[in-house]
């Protein structure tokens, strides 16, 4: 099945592809969304990002259902 999610950039992400959030329509999973966003934003490549899926990072690949939100983070640090 093929979703429809929301994408969210955080950060200097934010300012790289001078978007905040966009929709991407017809993905199966989160490798699909990664590579449709570097494909549409190439200097990402030369940063790290974190990915969270709902709220949620995550380190491997996740099916995807409508409405489901992911984001792309900077990396952080805490105290």
């Amino acid at each position: 099945m093929k979703a429809e999610v929301e994408v969210l950039f955080f950060g200097l992400l934010s300012e790289i592809t001078r978007e905040t959030s966009i929709r991407i329509w017809d993905v199966a999973d989160t490798n699909s969304v990664e590579n449709i966003v570097i494909n549409r934003y190439p200097a990402l490549r030369n940063y790290n990002y974190l990915i969270a899926l709902d709220k949620q990072l995550i380190n491997e690949n996740r099916l995807l259902v409508s409405e489901h939100t992911i984001a792309f983070m900077p990396p952080f640090s805490g105290g």
